[in-house]
């Protein structure tokens, strides 16, 4: 048994903080960006806005952009149950106490094995129906995760050989890690398949049917592997731009981003 616990060591947790906002301030060598790690931070109803340490953060937040904010103020999500992974995406504890096993602590066990981002743009601009949507989108959705699947028996391949001694000896397995779906374009999907933008009421509702038909798909694929699939916004700094010049190549006449 221990004698003391998290509480009593604030002083130097605030500390540790106060040293690392600092050297978020100050940047690299250049004065750069520290593009990586991606600090979370929790805003709750106990949140402390007028700390020293607040003050700090929201000065590198003003500089830069970053880093991100998990906000759980007005909702009834324990945030215990949410662990953010950056880019956008979170994992949910919840989902992962179904699996088989010990159920303490899997978000520090857990991450992505991966993520294919799907051109929702290009599904637009070549689909004329939303039968012919729906079903390209179904199918891309398929070779997602008969590309992630192939990933995952490759990586459980090398964790088997010893190739990952790190890995093997922290996580031991894959099994609590999510294989993502990423999307990317939906605003310019509504554009080219609708001639609206998202938006627009039917922009917005169309959006919100693409990702609910996502989603029920990925859980159909969950069951079907019986691994943890999840779907995200992928961030697509430069995967945006990529998809975009190749959709310009095949198609001239292709609403794009900046067009």
């Amino acid at each position: 048994e221990q004698d003391s616990t998290y509480g009593d060591y604030q002083k130097e947790m605030d500390m540790i903080n106060k040293a690392f906002l600092e050297l978020m301030y100050e940047g690299d060598l250049k004065g750069r960006v520290f593009t990586f790690p991606i600090p979370t931070y929790n805003l709750t109803k106990d949140f402390d806005w007028d700390s020293p340490n607040s003050n700090l953060l929201f000065e590198v937040t003003a500089k830069y952009g970053i880093p991100y904010f998990q906000n759980y103020i007005g909702t009834d999500i324990d945030p215990g149950d949410i662990r953010a992974m950056c880019c956008r995406l979170n994992l949910d504890q919840r989902e992962l106490l179904r699996r088989p096993g010990n159920m303490w602590g899997p978000g520090d066990s857990t991450g992505s094995i991966g993520v294919v981002t799907i051109n929702l743009n290009r599904i637009g601009y070549e689909s004329g129906t939303r039968d012919e949507f729906f079903t390209d989108l179904k199918n891309v959705m398929v070779l997602a995760k008969e590309s992630l699947e192939t990933k995952r028996e490759v990586v459980n391949n090398m964790l088997a050989r010893g190739l990952v001694p790190y890995t093997l000896v922290y996580l031991g397995h894959y099994e609590n890690h999510f294989s993502t779906i990423g999307i990317c374009g939906m605003h310019e999907a509504c554009l080219n398949f609708l001639g609206k933008g998202i938006g627009t009421p039917e922009g917005k509702e169309f959006a919100i049917e693409v990702l609910n038909f996502m989603r029920d798909t990925i859980k159909q694929f969950q069951e079907e592997t019986g691994n943890l699939y999840n779907l995200e916004a992928t961030p697509a700094e430069s995967t945006s731009y990529r998809l975009a010049r190749l959709d310009r190549q095949k198609y001239h006449n292709i609403i794009t981003a900046g067009t």
